[in-house]
């Protein structure tokens, strides 16, 4: 068997303690290098994640104190109906239409529910509605109607004349003549349109 001379056995002894190094550097060194920089890139994200969040959470209560102010002061709210329920919408939007009718100085014939099915976000109310009136009256009624609140919408309107006396006996005396009394020179019928909010 061959024996090194020191020198050649310096060399090895460098060799391997390289080698060993190297291996040690592989499979230890740099895995938990590799390991440490990942760690400090996801704690750099969450740190930046988590100022946002300070910022986000500091507006926080600003931004709820905003938000109950425009619920308060919802400037579309007073467009809808006040109910949210159908029947009660409709009989909200009947005694609206009823007191418009009669400041208008018409005569409200009937009126019915319509099932109304639209595609619309908002429930739709509808009635139908038969009325009686003079021209001017009829104007200012739908002119009540278009710039009133909530927002209304007439659709299929038709108007026809109805000219008709009605005769009344008088029961008190014989003697007295009868009286003549003239109903309302239109006939109107139309369907009202509403929308009422949702309800929370």
């Amino acid at each position: 068997m061959n024996t090194l001379n020191p020198r050649q056995s310096q060399l090895l002894a460098v060799g391997i303690l390289l080698l060993v190094v190297l291996l040690v550097v592989l499979f230890f060194i740099q895995p938990l290098f590799a390991r440490y920089q990942s760690s400090s890139e996801e704690i750099e994200q969450l740190e930046q994640r988590m100022a946002v969040y300070e910022r986000v959470a500091s507006g926080l209560q600003s931004s709820e104190e905003q938000l109950e102010t425009l619920r308060k002061n919802n400037p579309i709210a007073d467009l809808y109906l006040a109910e949210s329920k159908p029947t009660l919408a409709a009989a909200e939007l009947q005694k609206k239409l009823s007191q418009m009718v009669t400041l208008s100085g018409g005569q409200v014939v009937s009126t019915q529910i319509l099932q109304k099915n639209t595609d619309s976000v908002l429930p739709t109310v509808a009635l139908q509605i038969h009325i009686r009136s003079e021209i001017d009256e009829l104007a200012d009624l739908f002119y009540k109607i278009e710039s009133g609140k909530p927002l209304l919408f007439i659709e299929n309107l038709v108007i026809t004349s109805a000219v008709r006396r009605v005769v009344q006996r008088n029961n008190r005396t014989r003697r007295q003549p009868r009286v003549k009394r003239t109903l309302p020179s239109l006939d109107i019928r139309f369907d009202l349109i509403g929308h009422s909010g949702k309800g929370e």
